[in-house]
């Protein structure tokens, strides 16, 4: 997913910053850009993106880059979260224009969220620890949604020439 550069405001070791203090901060202040989080996951490098206009969340976007497995909206909310409490990685926070948050969810409609999110709504998305499980959630689902020889030839009704 390509984003507009923007101004790069900070680039931050991912343990070490207080996301929760600057989250509050950036919502306070009503920033208007986006956070990047890119840490070492499940199996490989993991991307999250988190848009904001005007101090409110307003879309996300998580990928698993070794797989090419793409979150976006509402779920990946928690995968962005979930990011900001792995190990090793880095944080980078670009502002931008009122207009390039409109351009980027007008032309990338799947990253809006059904509702923007405040200070209270994002708080309750910070976790414990960095999970695995959510990245395995995402894969098995990938791995049932891709449909065999076999199921192609059932769904039109062609099973008699399976095995010949």
């Amino acid at each position: 997913m390509n984003f507009p550069l923007g101004k790069l405001v900070e680039e931050v070791k991912v343990r070490e910053y207080d996301w929760r203090k600057n989250l509050v901060r950036m919502v306070t202040e009503s920033f208007t850009g986006y956070l990047v989080a890119t840490v070492s996951g499940m199996d490989g490098l993991e991307e999250g993106v988190l848009l904001f206009n005007k101090g409110k969340a307003t879309g996300a976007y998580y990928s698993y880059l070794k797989f090419g497995l793409e979150v976006e909206g509402d779920k990946a909310v928690r995968h962005f979260f979930n990011a900001l409490s792995a190990e090793n990685g880095v944080g980078e926070v670009y502002s931008l224009s009122f207009q390039q948050v409109e351009l980027v969810l007008a032309f990338n409609e799947t990253l809006k969220l059904g509702k923007e999110l405040g200070r209270g709504d994002l708080e309750r998305f910070f976790t414990q620890g960095f999970s695995l499980a959510l990245g395995k959630e995402v894969l098995l689902d990938a791995v049932k949604s891709v449909e065999s020889k076999s199921d192609i030839f059932k769904r039109f009704g062609l099973e008699s020439l399976i095995n010949k």
